[in-house]
């Protein structure tokens, strides 16, 4: 006990020794806190993030690794997702699959009316055996009982948020009837409180229902239930689980055989896709998952560079703290201090720092994890939060920096003080000064291969901003229309839009309103068309877009000849259609479109050629579309757009309530601009830019604070002999040249490298450019021009600390 006592009064000596040593130089000390913190911060939230995107599985889904993804694909169509009827054929014929599952990956607003609350949700459809496949277990009730025969009552499956909000988490909810679109649902179970989603990047849902009721929640008069003549409605993505024994391999080759008896058997099948292909990670489709990937190489990439940068830094830091305390330690060696308590205080002195950045990095790592997940092209529906394990394994590696370069003051020192040298601060200066010449050169080469790519991804945002889309997506406002849950028919929803467009137009500050069934960068319709026996006879597949009059001027689509649609086609038997100038000319090589007829179910006069425009991606090759009149064929759902003169968010409001003014009963989400999904677009390449660039920053930062640094320890370590110089008649340039020119060689040594890194890694990075090439000029030429300019600024501070000095006053301290 009293050895216990002892050692926390030392420890609590140390520590304040410590603390007093830390405020003699708190500017130094905060600087290297600071990147300790840097340092631990970027290793967690990096883990965290990539733990959080791949490796960790929903808590509660059972035996995560036997899932796998089903993905339908054709030549055409790489990806593609499923059709109910093309699921339950794949479902019942497979036997090394025990279970295969569908789900709708985003959800649907529906009005809910649970006893005299009544409230907006977000409903996800679900095959009946999807929480079965997932070996889901249920917070309160069961969710396996989720068959619909065609008598029974529609069920649902509510979420464990919503449950709570609605229900106050009373497990009377299991066996109560709520209404869901005016139809009664039967609420069977809770899902457990953890489970959001199959995926992080898809909407989390306040309630599932199961697929086969979708025509009576939905009220939409499209069968996506049965195969139809002309291709089922692709809408579902499907999971599901390996049978005991099998192996992805095997469950491979019976889908092919599968694909192959289903193409024979049911010959609208290779309509939806040629084949099956199954994926070993379930959570995410192909094209997604490729993304999250190049996102979280480039980030790995940038961050691991940075970390380098950070932990020379920490070293000069370090070094810079300790070796101008050698003195220090040297004369308290001479007055007979024990070796070991000089070692106990500075592992003190270090180990305090080591926390400070620890902790300090796992409060930076909860902000920067929630700022990296909001950077994302994909909205999370929860934040990684950050590893214990990591942030311990961090702690450690910055302790063990601190200790290991703490040794070197102590071994000079401990050597000065056993007489093999005279002065402490001459012991082991060549090497330091060589040791430190490489890491100031080599966080030079990080700091400018940084400096390289975040211009080549600044070019890149710059070039996806300046795509022509063909249209103008500034000052407009989509606002969705979804009257399918009150019953509405074809000829009441024209109805309804034609009301709503009326309503609107009248507003101040909207200049133009349309409909169109399809708003860009959220979908396409496309369909097969033959060309003309002068163009090949091939079949190719066009856009289709349905749209109302107007819609040409609203959209800011130019029009080449011809003229804009009016309203009095809307009254032709066969209204008249318009078509994009590529489509114009692979449908009409020899003649003039306007004035000829297009066929595609029956023959349709052509009166509009308008400009080429992107509405699925801003890298697409430009696809023949076609634009006809009648938003209803295109499904139940409107979108209208409507121009404003202003900012669209100003009218929001009194748009949405000219709509509720036609039917107040409509469900009408929250609007958003046109330029806000646009800019969904952007986001990648915005998202690169802003972490390369933050990597980029801090790494030029380190590297100036590094050499700034070295050379106010190399004039500290000089300053006698600067004095004698000065005093012997030596001019300011050529002090100022001695100190700048070596500062300079190591920069361009350092550049040199970096380009030569930057070039070889042109691979890697070409991947996340638009438009750019990883070897542009401009970024090579650039880059260094920048870092040179900063790098100088960072040495004229110590190179002027030398011009101050007065040789007299250093002669007397000697």
């Amino acid at each position: 006990m009293h050895s216990f006592l002892d050692y926390a009064s030392t420890l609590r000596y140390d520590l304040s020794l410590s603390l007093r040593s830390a405020l003699r130089k708190p500017g130094l000390n905060l600087l290297l806190i600071v990147s300790l913190v840097f340092a631990v911060g970027l290793i967690s939230t990096l883990v965290g993030i990539t733990d959080h995107l791949f490796w960790r599985s929903p808590p509660s889904i059972g035996k995560p690794h036997e899932l796998i993804r089903a993905v339908r694909f054709s030549d055409a169509v790489p990806e593609n997702s499923w059709s109910y009827p093309d699921y339950v054929d794949v479902r019942d014929r497979t036997r090394l699959l025990q279970g295969l599952a569908a789900y709708t990956p985003g959800t649907t607003t529906i009005n809910a009316k649970i006893g005299d609350l009544v409230t907006s949700a977000e409903i996800a459809y679900v095959s009946e055996n999807f929480f079965r496949v997932l070996r889901l277990p249920s917070a309160v009730g069961t969710l396996n009982d989720f068959a619909r025969q065609a008598d029974d009552p529609v069920t649902a499956v509510l979420s464990y948020d919503f449950w709570r909000r609605t229900f106050d988490q009373k497990t009377a909810a299991v066996g109560s009837r709520i209404t869901i679109n005016g139809r009664e649902v039967v609420i069977t179970g809770v899902a457990p409180p953890d489970f959001h989603g199959v995926s992080p990047t898809e909407s989390p849902a306040d309630a599932w229902v199961p697929i086969r009721s979708y025509p009576l929640l939905s009220g939409s008069t499209h069968d996506r239930l049965h195969r139809q003549e002309y291709g089922s409605a692709v809408w579902l993505q499907v999971i599901g689980r390996l049978a005991p024994g099998a192996t992805i391999d095997a469950a491979r080759q019976e889908m092919a055989a599968i694909a192959v008896q289903l193409a024979e058997d049911v010959p609208a099948w290779a309509k939806g896709g040629q084949g099956v292909r199954l994926l070993a990670d379930y959570r995410y489709m192909p094209a997604v998952a490729i993304r999250l990937q190049s996102i979280a190489k480039t980030v790995s990439l940038a961050t691991a560079v940075l970390l380098g940068v950070a932990a020379v830094n920490v070293i000069f830091l370090l070094m810079a703290r300790f070796g101008a305390r050698k003195r220090e330690l040297w004369i308290r060696l001479m007055l007979g201090a024990p070796r070991r308590r000089l070692v106990r205080q500075l592992a003190t002195e270090l180990g305090l720092i080591a926390v400070l950045g620890g902790v300090g990095g796992f409060l930076a790592s909860i902000a920067s994890s929630r700022i990296a997940v909001r950077m994302l092209p994909y909205e999370l529906h929860s934040a990684p939060s950050p590893d214990p394990r990591v942030l311990g394994a961090a702690m450690v590696a910055a302790g063990a920096l601190c200790l290991s370069v703490g040794w070197i003051p102590i071994r000079a020192a401990a050597r000065a003080a056993d007489g093999r040298t005279a002065r402490p601060d001459a012991l082991g200066s060549g090497r330091k000064s060589a040791a430190g010449d490489v890491l100031i050169a080599l966080q030079a080469a990080l700091a400018i291969a940084l400096l390289a790519s975040l211009v080549l991804f600044l070019l890149s945002l710059h070039q996806a901003s300046s795509v022509d889309l063909g249209f103008d997506y500034k000052n407009r406002l989509v606002v969705t229309v979804d009257p399918r849950p009150l019953g509405y028919e074809a000829d009441r929803i024209q109805s309804l839009i034609d009301s709503s467009i009326a309503s609107i137009r009248g507003l101040p500050g909207v200049k133009n309103v349309a409909a169109t069934a399809m708003v860009p960068f959220r979908g396409m319709m496309r369909y097969p068309i033959e060309l003309g026996p002068g163009a090949g006879d091939e079949t190719i597949n066009v856009g289709l877009e349905f749209v109302t009059p107007n819609y040409f001027s609203t959209m800011g689509i130019d029009v080449l000849d011809g003229r804009e649609f009016q309203q009095t086609d809307a009254q032709l038997s066969t209204p008249p259609v318009a078509i994009n100038k590529t489509a114009a000319r692979l449908l009409f090589p020899a003649g003039q479109a306007v004035g000829n007829t297009l066929r595609f179910t029956k023959a349709y006069p052509v009166v509009a050629v308008v400009a080429d425009t992107r509405f699925n991606e801003l890298g697409e090759a430009i696809v023949p579309r076609i634009f006809s009149l009648g938003v209803t064929r295109g499904g139940s759902t409107f979108n209208l757009i409507v121009h404003t003169a202003t900012d669209p968010q100003n009218v929001a409001q009194s748009v949405v309530q000219a709509i509720r003014g036609v039917d107040p009963n409509v469900l009408v989400p929250a609007p958003s601009s046109l330029d806000e999904i646009v800019g969904r677009q952007l986001k990648p390449y915005r998202t690169a830019a802003a972490l390369v660039g933050t990597a980029t920053f801090l790494a030029v930062l380190f590297t100036c604070l590094s050499l700034y640094g070295v050379l106010s320890n190399r004039v500290e370590e000089r300053k006698r002999h600067i004095g004698i110089q000065v005093a012997l008649g030596a001019g300011r340039g050529r002090i100022l040249g001695s100190v700048l020119n070596a500062a300079l060689l190591l920069v361009v040594i350092g550049t040199a490298f970096g380009l030569a890194l930057a070039w070889a890694g042109g691979r890697v990075v070409q991947a996340f450019l638009f438009g750019v090439d990883a070897r542009d000029p401009v970024a090579f030429v650039v880059a260094p021009a920048i870092f040179l300019f900063v790098t100088l600024l960072a040495s004229l501070i110590p190179a002027r600390s030398a011009l101050a000095l007065d040789p007299a006053v250093l002669l007397r301290e000697e």
